[in-house]
């Protein structure tokens, strides 16, 4: 290898079945295979449950091979997500925190070794309790340059470490994946539909809003209509799975017409669940990067904010807080899918994605430009 080539590790929750993540992952690798000095991308995955890439080497989740991956590495970059937060049940949080824990330590074991760590398209926040503020604390300390995904996560940044000379605001890391640039024909009257379980989150609302409030309305309204839907769950496997209850709403409204609904299932293929989206003409979306592609498809959008980040990106995408449930008052679904399905402007988010992208282009640069 020559002198002048390097090698980069990212890290992230890669091969999680779940297809936010491997947008991110892809769009990150396309621009950093562009970068001529960079030789090896090695990136720290579960290998069984993703595809087979030569744009990048697979480093599986052993001690020994992720030791030699940081050894081999010249920096560090963590690839996008929603990691530094509180916001889970408490059954959950623990195992989070771990996880967190095992992010600092690799970014510690590089700033040690006085080699760059940088973090791309990250999210913060909620940043409730006191475990996490610490933790949140030692990855700003350790890294070289983070820019986020959103502005509430710079503004908690600011508030809890003051000095953001090294923290830039860009967007989503999958805003920049090649398939976006694909233009589909609008299907005249397709809805498109995400769920995931408001139990995951640490909030008070139940999945009993689903059986109480969604599933009757929508039956309803795709009894009474021309209506066509697509259901996408976006998160499969075993743990926080969308299947279940995606599923469970496929079947009920597969009684009605099944010639009008169609189930999509992530199952690595990034293709074949990413175009159907962008058919889409309204989108319903509760897992958060079902908001970000229905966004980036140009879809006429309504969020079931089953988490803090959701309401922060439609800020940042400017989408009025009526295309919002707000779940304290469930019962105004039934108001707000009608004026989805009505086209309202104010489903409509009113930013544009190519300024996203050149801001968010040049916050890679710059991090890019630390480690030449």
């Amino acid at each position: 290898m020559s002198i002048h080539m390097k090698n980069v590790l990212i890290i992230g929750h890669f091969g999680g079945n779940n297809i936010g993540d491997e947008l991110m992952l892809e769009s990150l690798v396309s621009v950093l295979r562009n970068v001529d000095w960079i030789d090896k991308i090695l990136v720290v995955c579960k290998t069984d449950n993703m595809i087979q890439s030569d744009q990048f080497t697979y480093v599986n989740l052993t001690f020994i091979d992720i030791l030699s991956a940081i050894i081999s590495a010249n920096s560090l970059i963590l690839g996008g997500g929603t990691h530094f937060h509180d916001d889970y049940a408490k059954r959950r949080l623990n195992r989070h925190y771990l996880y967190l824990t095992k992010i600092l330590i690799i970014s510690s074991v590089f700033k040690i070794l006085n080699r760059k760590v940088l973090y791309f398209g990250v999210g913060y926040g909620p940043l409730s309790g006191r475990i996490v503020k610490i933790l949140t604390r030692v990855s700003v300390y350790c890294s070289d340059y983070i820019f986020v995904r959103d502005h509430s996560s710079f503004v908690r940044l600011k508030s809890l470490v003051g000095n953001v000379n090294k923290i830039k605001i860009g967007f989503d890391l999958t805003s920049l994946h090649k398939i976006f640039l694909k233009k589909n024909q609008k299907a005249k009257n397709l809805l498109g539909i995400s769920m995931t379980s408001l139990e995951y989150s640490n909030s008070k609302y139940s999945d009993e809003f689903w059986q109480t409030y969604f599933f009757p309305e929508l039956i309803h309204r795709f009894s009474q209509s021309d209506l066509e839907i697509n259901i996408f769950g976006f998160r499969s496997g075993d743990r926080e799975s969308d299947i279940q209850l995606s599923r469970k709403l496929f079947e009920e409204l597969r009684k009605k017409d099944k010639s009008r609904v169609k189930y999509y299932e992530y199952d690595e293929n990034i293709d074949e669940f990413v175009y159907p989206i962008l058919e889409c003409r309204y989108f319903i979306a509760t897992r958060y990067h079902s908001a970000v592609l229905s966004f980036l498809a140009n879809c006429h959008i309504l969020i079931i904010p089953y988490h803090q980040k959701l309401g922060d990106l439609a800020i940042d995408i400017g989408l009025d807080k009526e295309a919002i449930l707000d779940l304290e008052s469930p019962e105004t679904f039934s108001l707000k899918l009608k004026r989805l399905l009505n086209g309202a402007t104010i489903h409509k988010a009113d930013v544009d994605v190519k300024k996203l992208n050149k801001i968010t282009m040049t916050c890679i640069d710059e991090g890019i430009d630390l480690i030449r």
